[in-house]
């Protein structure tokens, strides 16, 4: 059932980025002629979500590119380069992507080939640092509210949850996330970091300030131990770095709640 599930969000997912990829192009000779460090943040959001979405649908070839490029694009921003060099790397990117999505044009055969199922050897997926141990089935069901702004992801981890009995609310905004968390009792708080608009780490805060004591889990491609260190330091009570492997979810979102439980 969730491979179907996948399969059709991959079919969709690939369907948009073709749509996309010219929108992307067009605002590229746009910056050419404006550039502006808003528009930098938004070419690099574009290969985060990629990242994110592409590794989440098991979509190999797309999230090489969107984690290439994010990283690319961020240590750029970190060293402040010139604008030639981003216009340089940003063709580069879409001219990536897409020759990824010529190959799948009008071949399912091939999209689905380019599925990668199962093991992830970086450790994505998983609570940072530890492993996911056997969770009675006959645990409560639970609330569950995710905030990312990255729709797609929200739906397959969503329907993942649901088909082990959790009671999932997704949002892609914060005011709406905070509404929830205000009004349902919900168990846990699964919250990306790097969104437009209200951040991860500033969602935190301000639920911290509006009294909300939610237990809250940070959703991130980002791994790092400095980022880790900064959720943490925010209220987060771990990690989850994303792709998330969708067969592995529930059990570690059940161990999550499980050790809420002792606390």
């Amino acid at each position: 059932m969730i491979e179907c599930i996948m399969k059709q969000q991959r079919e969709t997912y690939i369907a948009n980025l073709k749509e996309n990829i010219m929108r992307m192009k067009e605002l590229l000779n746009e910056f050419s002629l404006n550039c502006s460090t808003q528009k930098i943040d938004d070419f690099r959001r574009y290969f985060h979500t990629m990242r994110g979405t592409a590794q989440t649908l098991h979509i190999k070839g797309l999230g090489i590119i969107g984690t290439r490029y994010d990283m690319r694009l961020t240590r750029m921003a970190e060293r402040d380069a010139e604008e030639e060099e981003y216009i340089k790397v940003l063709e580069e990117g879409f001219s990536a992507v897409k020759q990824e999505l010529d190959r799948y044009d009008g071949n399912q055969e091939e999209l689905d080939r380019a599925a990668v199922k199962g093991e992830d050897s970086s450790g994505a997926g998983s609570v940072y640092g530890s492993a996911i141990p056997d969770v009675p089935e006959s645990e409560p069901a639970e609330s569950i509210l995710m905030l990312d702004d990255d729709q797609p992801f929200l739906e397959i981890v969503k329907r993942a949850l649901e088909k082990d009995g959790l009671n999932v609310y997704i949002t892609s905004e914060y005011e709406e996330a905070e509404r929830i968390l205000m009004e349902v009792p919900v168990g846990l708080f699964l919250v990306d970091l790097y969104m437009p608009g209200v951040n991860g780490f500033e969602a935190l805060d301000r639920i911290r300030t509006q009294g909300i004591l939610t237990p809250a889990v940070v959703c991130s491609g980002d791994g790092t131990a400095m980022t880790r260190e900064k959720a943490l330091k925010a209220g987060a009570l771990d990690i989850i770095v994303k792709p998330i492997n969708t067969n592995e979810i529930a059990a570690l979102i059940r161990y999550i709640l499980k050790r809420i439980s002792r606390y």
